[in-house]
């Protein structure tokens, strides 16, 4: 009888603790905390960041729906979805990595200002992530006036990401095209972007 009751205490003693990660672990429970983190992080850059949905599990891969940055001079990048996937056993050794990282429908309209003249894009800043990603993928367009005339800019990045002597961007794929400008694209594989 006594071995029946303790059993019935093991069993309650450890159902409650994975019903709790198991519920507490929904990123959907975590979204605005999330943003008004990731804001937190960003606000000395004159940047915001919104996040109108996410769903998954925080301990196996999520997922972010409309996620959106502006900043002062009213450029707005979006992001439609981005699913990424934590490698935990990175997370208890030391290095961190992600085993996947992908943003789809990336969407930017740069504004002309003298900021943005000065300098469109660093090289170095963007290099500047604070894991390693296995499979990376990334694909979108970039709004962009110059000279008057108006441009997209279409591109696809695949491939991985490691901070291993240095920030390194290993591309399997690499594609950049401009609507309406055929002999302006490129579609590049095995590339190396090292900081």
């Amino acid at each position: 009888m006594i071995l029946r009751h303790l059993k019935a205490y093991l069993f309650l003693a450890l159902l409650i603790p994975i019903l709790l990660v198991g519920i507490l672990g929904r990123t959907s429970l975590h979204t605005k905390y999330i943003e008004s983190y990731i804001n937190n992080r960003i606000s000395s850059s004159d940047w915001n960041f919104s996040l109108e949905k996410s769903s998954g599990f925080l301990f196996s891969t999520f997922y972010f729906e409309n996620i959106q940055f502006t900043d002062l001079n009213k450029s707005v990048y979006s992001i439609k979805k981005t699913a990424i996937n934590i490698n935990l056993l990175s997370l208890l050794f030391g290095e961190r990595t992600l085993d996947l990282a992908s943003f789809e429908g990336i969407n930017g309209i740069i504004h002309n200002t003298k900021k943005n003249n000065e300098k469109i894009f660093n090289i170095s800043e963007f290099l500047k992530v604070p894991v390693n990603i296995k499979s990376l993928f990334i694909n979108g367009k970039f709004n962009r006036s110059i000279n008057e005339n108006k441009y997209d800019i279409n591109f696809f990045i695949g491939g991985s990401f490691t901070k291993e002597n240095g920030n390194n961007l290993s591309c399997d794929i690499f594609k950049v095209n401009i609507d309406n400008k055929p002999n302006l694209s490129f579609d590049l594989k095995e590339l190396l972007i090292h900081e």
